[in-house]
């Protein structure tokens, strides 16, 4: 689905790496695909998409954080919970960054 294929994957890393040089590039890898996958389902969760459409329904930042890390800390069960999260918040602000410079993200 646009915004969360290899193209944004890559944007996402490339932005990380910008901030953390010292990142496991693998580990980040890793849980940042993870991360588009459990929000993906998220959004099909809660009916934000709905046959591969956006919808209007309302996207709740807090919600899917939460949704998200409970999942990969379930999934990558070794990882050190503060990795996790601090990845996971930088997903978020270069995954909207992505959306924002393709023209899918608006902040009206």
């Amino acid at each position: 689905m646009k915004g969360f294929d290899n193209q944004a994957l890559a944007y996402i890393l490339n932005a990380i790496k910008e901030d953390m040089p010292t990142i496991d590039t693998t580990i980040a890898t890793e849980v940042i695909t993870l991360a588009m996958a459990y929000d993906l389902e998220y959004m099909r969760q809660e009916g934000i998409i709905e046959d591969a459409e956006y919808t209007d329904v309302f996207y709740d930042d807090d919600d899917a954080f939460d949704f998200i890390i409970e999942r990969l800390s379930n999934a990558l069960p070794n990882s050190e919970p503060y990795t996790l999260t601090d990845m996971l918040e930088s997903y978020f602000e270069y995954h909207d960054a992505y959306m924002e410079e393709i023209g899918m993200l608006d902040w009206q």
